[in-house]
């Protein structure tokens, strides 16, 4: 009988081993919020009720920089029982790390120190920052590319202030910078993995598929953007609704080790002429994520 249990062990070991996934490699249900809605107790409960504990904040910027609503949202949002992942640093020319303005390029580098500050009053981890804005004329890529690589090596230097928190550059679609797999590990080539790592966007790959891109920059994902597209332009479509092998995906992620979050970044959907509600949208997530990523 001893002989028998021993060998239907192996057996499951070599099926975990080989399935990419086991059950202790959890990757945890998140949600991109606005402020307001973080800055809502009764739309966090109600996503807390749903097994959303985990949050990234996006568009936030107002909020940032006005010391009285930060706080206010901050206790809303500890009061709660939020966990904060990540916060999305802003997208634009002036906040934009690749400007061949050298004025605003440094300018944008001193937001993100701002930001790390109220990132780490959250107690988060990761700022999400993209390489670049757009479009980026090609005539400028060049030298654009040179700008963003120079600001990530500063960037790389500035996080020996931040111990436990990351820079996640987040991979672009169209014609920005990061936007495949060999030109953002270019971007962020000889950076310490503690400090800068990889955002993976799954619904902007429009040069290459996203098995493929996953597979070359496995080692340096750090979180993640869940959402589907038509392989067209990018469209925060819930998985599912696209084209995104979401199994196979989630194999590799689990093969290269990735124990973040699941976190959607998905259109708040309409239906009958209204926004779903949180307890609905709450709902709607949870059974999504069961789906395709729950172990």
């Amino acid at each position: 009988m001893k002989d028998f249990l021993k060998f239907n062990l192996i057996l499951l070991l070599i099926f975990m081993t080989f399935a990419g996934c086991s059950r202790t490699n959890s990757n945890p249900l998140a949600l991109s919020i606005s402020p307001e809605v973080a800055s809502d107790k009764v739309a966090l409960d109600e996503f807390i009720s749903a097994g959303v504990r985990i949050v990234e904040l996006t568009g936030v910027h107002n909020v940032i920089h006005n010391d009285a609503d930060f706080y206010k949202m901050k206790v809303v949002l500890q009061s709660a029982g939020m966990q904060m992942n990540s916060i999305h640093y802003p997208y634009g020319p002036m906040f934009d790390i690749s400007n061949l303005d050298e004025a605003i390029r440094l300018g944008a580098l001193k937001e993100i120190e701002f930001y790390l500050g109220r990132l780490a009053e959250l107690d988060g981890k990761y700022l999400i920052v993209h390489p670049s804005f757009e479009p980026v004329p090609a005539i400028e890529r060049v030298r654009r590319l040179k700008a963003c690589r120079k600001s990530i090596l500063e960037l790389n230097e500035i996080m020996k202030e931040y111990p436990g928190m990351i820079i996640a550059m987040e991979d672009l679609p169209r014609t920005c910078l990061g936007n495949t797999a060999d030109e953002l590990n270019g971007l962020i080539a000889d950076t310490c993995p503690d400090r800068i790592g990889i955002c993976l966007d799954t619904n902007h790959m429009l040069q290459e598929d996203l098995i493929t891109f996953s597979q070359k920059t496995a080692k340096r994902i750090v979180t993640v953007h869940i959402s589907d597209y038509d392989a067209k332009d990018e469209r925060h479509w819930f998985p599912g609704q696209g084209i995104n092998d979401w199994h196979g995906w989630f194999k590799v992620m689990c093969q290269a080790g990735y124990k973040g979050p699941m976190l959607y970044e998905v259109t708040w959907p309409i239906a009958r002429g209204q926004k779903l509600t949180p307890r609905q949208m709450a709902a709607l997530i949870k059974l999504n994520y069961n789906d395709y990523f729950k172990l």
